[in-house]
Order: C-alpha cells, then structure tokens, then sequence
C-alpha cells in the first residue's frame, strides 16, 4: 500500500536550492537568482496554481538544501515542505511543478503532468536551454514567471503527452526493451547495479 502524508489532491514543486545550491561556490559561479527576487516569484506561482486548479501545493526540497524552519515559512510561505521524499510526492501527486530538476524522470515513469518554471534570470543562464528542451522532449507547458505573476498563462487542461513520455523513458531512463514493464523501484535498482562495477572500474584508474 503507498504511503501518504496527507488526503486530497495536491502540485508538488521541485526545490532546486536555486540560490543557495553549493555547486555554485564549488563552481565560483553567481546563483542566477538573489532569494529577494526569486522567492516572491515563487509563492506568487504557488498561490495562482492553489487558485486555478483548486488544489494545495507541497515542496519537495532539494536534499542538499539547508533552509530552517523560519527559511521554509519566509520562502514558501507556511506550505508543507518534505525532505528526501521527492519520489513518494510525485508519485502521488496530480502536478509536478519545476525548473529543470533530474527528478523529472520519476514525474515521466508515473506519467504526472509537468508545468515547467522559468524566468527572465533563469532564461538568461543556462537554465533556460535544459527547461527549453525539457519541455520540449516532454511536450509539456512552459511558463515564464516575472514580477505580473497573476498574468501567467496557466493552461486549462494538462495533459500528458505519453507518446513522448514513453520515448523519453526509452532514450534517457531506461534504454533497453526488457525494462518494459518493470516497476520502478526494479528499473532503479537494476541501474544502480550496473553502475557500480563501472564505478569501482573507474576509480581504481584513478
């Protein structure tokens, strides 16, 4: 039986640390966007998602992320936040919200409705690109944020595209046809088991 946190339908958004991330200081690069101009963005998103489709919105945050429980409040408003608990929320969830995070493959393996977020910041970094062809692979909707959030064009109806779910997971999560029809949890752990002799073969070159 899956496990749930809580009853009735929900978006979850994939945090991203998008200002705080450590690869940036490890990269000596500027974070696209200050915590000033983001944040608002986002909660003004939550808020117009919340209001459209008549559904709450939870925050899968980004397991290197280090936001406090006044962060998680000030940044997200008082929405629930989990912790390495992304796979279980989109599981369940009816929407995945994001940028361009790698979890996108679970949103594809459960075939979730994906909006995916961008800005003017993000656009301008190499971010837009990933969200470009994200979007694009996926046939799902892209939405530019900005300071008239309330104007944002929110589509109607999502929908899945599963022909380009399907081919997304062929070419890039799960390349061999005896995957087809595996559970998820098979695919990854499967995954994982091919890619430790490369790993160990790797380092010992090292």
């Amino acid at each position: 039986k899956t496990k749930r946190f809580f009853k009735g339908k929900y978006a979850v958004f994939l945090d991203e640390d998008m200002c705080f991330h450590p690869d940036f200081l490890y990269e000596e690069q500027k974070s696209p966007h200050s915590a000033e101009n983001y944040f608002p963005l986002i909660k003004s998103l939550f808020e117009n998602v919340e209001k459209k489709y008549k559904i709450r919105v939870v925050v899968a945050e980004h397991p290197r992320a280090k936001y406090s429980k006044e962060a998680q409040i000030k940044y997200f408003g008082k929405r629930l936040v989990f912790k390495n608990k992304t796979n279980l929320l989109i599981k369940n969830c009816c929407l995945v919200l994001c940028h361009c995070s790698t979890a996108v493959s679970f949103a594809t393996l459960y075939k979730k409705p994906i909006i995916f977020v961008t800005t003017y910041q993000l656009e301008q970094a190499k971010y837009g690109e990933i969200i470009s062809n994200y979007a694009h692979q996926l046939g799902s909707k892209k939405i530019k944020i900005e300071k008239n959030v309330s104007a944002i064009n929110l589509p109607n109806i999502i929908r899945v595209n599963h022909k380009k779910y399907d081919n997304y997971v062929r070419n890039y999560i799960c390349p061999s046809a005896d995957c087809d029809g595996k559970p998820l949890w098979q695919i990854v752990s499967e995954s994982i088991k091919d890619l430790r002799p490369r790993t160990t073969a790797y380092l010992t070159q090292i």
